[in-house]
């Protein structure tokens, strides 16, 4: 999953017929048709708002594995369901904790808690020998930093700010005014996230 992309996929079938000598015959029906079901730009500011619960949030835990990570937590009532869904550039993983009969786990089980520390485990071995790779941004998005609690993109320099993605044409206004430091020009220009994303062109 490159973060950029979601397609849905029709189903299709798989026949196997056995024949003497324990040969088999596979056939299979045509490949499937691939129907985009939302636009790179829309996949990607879902992605950027996902590295957001790694970045700031309750998927903080997951900052460990030094890579670009995007992912949420999630809990049920009374603590029965514990979950952590993840991904890099390359490899999505879940990880469920619970039982069948919903029995909670205990107080303060949550996602963060009980399943995180999981996947972590895992994402660790599996990505061990991939290459650090970027979540790559699609033309027609802007990254720009808002402030933290207004939600106002920062026209100068100021430390309660994050990166937030748009597409191009919704970058929000008015402009919080920030007044720059000596020598330096107020600028809202493109800036990259902590993990730099890279940009390509096209879907």
């Amino acid at each position: 999953m490159k973060g950029e992309v979601l397609e849905e996929n029709d189903p299709y079938y798989i026949e196997v017929e056995e024949k003497e000598e324990d040969e088999e015959h596979l056939e299979t029906a045509a490949p499937p048709l691939k129907e985009r079901a939302i636009s790179t730009q829309h996949a990607f500011l879902m992605t950027h708002l996902l590295e957001g619960v790694v970045q700031h949030g309750t998927g903080e835990r997951a900052k460990a594995l030094g890579r670009p990570i995007a992912g949420k937590t999630g809990t049920s009532s009374d603590y029965a369901d514990a979950w952590f869904i993840g991904y890099s550039p390359s490899l999505l993983a879940a990880v469920w904790v619970g039982f069948d009969d919903k029995t909670s786990l205990g107080k303060n089980e949550t996602g963060a808690r009980a399943a995180l520390p999981i996947w972590i485990s895992f994402m660790e071995s599996a990505l061990r020998e991939r290459p650090l790779e970027p979540f790559r941004v699609p033309d027609g998005i802007t990254l720009v930093k808002v402030n933290l609690e207004s939600g106002l993109v920062v026209d100068g320099d100021s430390k309660d700010t994050i990166l937030e993605a748009f597409v191009n044409g919704n970058i929000p206004s008015p402009v919080e005014k920030v007044s720059p430091k000596k020598g330096e020009t107020p600028s809202i220009a493109p800036t990259r996230s902590i993990l730099p994303e890279t940009r390509v062109d096209g879907p």
